[in-house]
């Protein structure tokens, strides 16, 4: 096998898992025999389908429950012990591109949780980390991984494409219903600003700084600050950001004309709309379809 050298260590390197021209590809992991340390080309989504799983990643010991998930990027050592009899694992390998372009992307519609999301993950990428999903609602996400394991190991018409939608529920269930741990500790700030951009999704329309700052337990001022660090954007440009969307929804779907789009969105100056529009989407509101 191919294998590189990093720090004297000797890492072996584990390409080709995914077939040629494909963008994903679901695995059951064999049991019993350990997997030496090793970095590889694709996203891997390691679920406990049932038993424990423990992998050795960059030198810390990680076990998974039933239920539970990692995701590892790419260039990130890591090593497999030997599972048992009753330790069922399914593998789901994405490559890189498909992962960031298609599946986050797509499912999240551009939006700041996104973008959180892509800078955890760019941050496991940059620090040897992983992220750890923990289930709150075994259930669900248990009935997509067995959804797609039937359409990949009895594959009929279209089985590849109701995999790819599958895996984009499956991506928005993992941001939504999960709690995520990375390099085996939880960050309280990452997890509330998660909680907090959700929060923002679903009130956008009736939530002032102050009243979010309330919920959370923050002063304006900090919580104004933190978004900002974490995010990259100021609450106000979260909230600009969420109504130029909305207006682009409204605008593409509906006959309502921009005037009523605007305030529907939020705008109360027709003016201030139409120039935000136009830096954002390089085009006037008129230019709907």
């Amino acid at each position: 096998m191919k294998y590189t050298v990093q720090n004297g260590q000797k890492l072996y390197i584990f390409d080709g898992y995914i077939p040629q021209n494909e963008d994903f590809t679901i695995r059951r992991h064999n049991r019993f025999s350990p997997v030496p340390e090793h970095i590889h080309n694709f996203i891997e989504i390691s679920y406990v389908y049932n038993g424990e799983f423990t992998q050795i990643i960059d030198g810390r010991e990680v076990t998974l429950k039933k239920g539970e998930l990692c995701l590892i990027d790419t260039n990130v050592p890591h090593s497999i012990a030997p599972t048992g009899e009753d330790d069922i694992i399914i593998n789901i390998l994405i490559t890189k591109e498909y992962f960031r372009n298609e599946l986050l992307m797509n499912s999240f519609s551009k939006g700041i949780i996104t973008d959180f999301i892509l800078e955890v993950i760019s941050e496991t990428a940059n620090h040897r980390q992983y992220i750890i999903f923990k289930n709150k609602e075994f259930t669900q996400i248990h009935s997509l991984i067995c959804e797609m394991l039937m359409e990949t190991f009895f594959p009929a018409i279209g089985s590849s494409e109701a995999v790819g939608h599958y895996l984009n529920i499956f991506f928005i269930k993992l941001v939504r219903d999960f709690d995520y741990e990375t390099n085996g500790q939880t960050s309280r700030q990452d997890t509330e600003i998660l909680e907090i951009l959700k929060y923002l999704e679903t009130n956008i329309d009736d939530i002032s700084l102050s009243a979010l700052a309330r919920k959370f337990n923050y002063s304006p001022n900090y919580l104004s600050t933190l978004l900002k660090k974490k995010t990259g954007k100021s609450y106000s440009e979260i909230i600009l950001e969420k109504r130029l969307n909305k207006a682009r929804v409204l605008l593409t779907t509906t006959d309502m004309n921009i005037n009523e789009i605007a305030a529907q969105s939020g705008f109360n100056n027709p003016t201030f709309f139409y120039k935000k529009y136009k830096e954002k989407f390089k085009r006037f509101p008129s230019q709907r379809k």
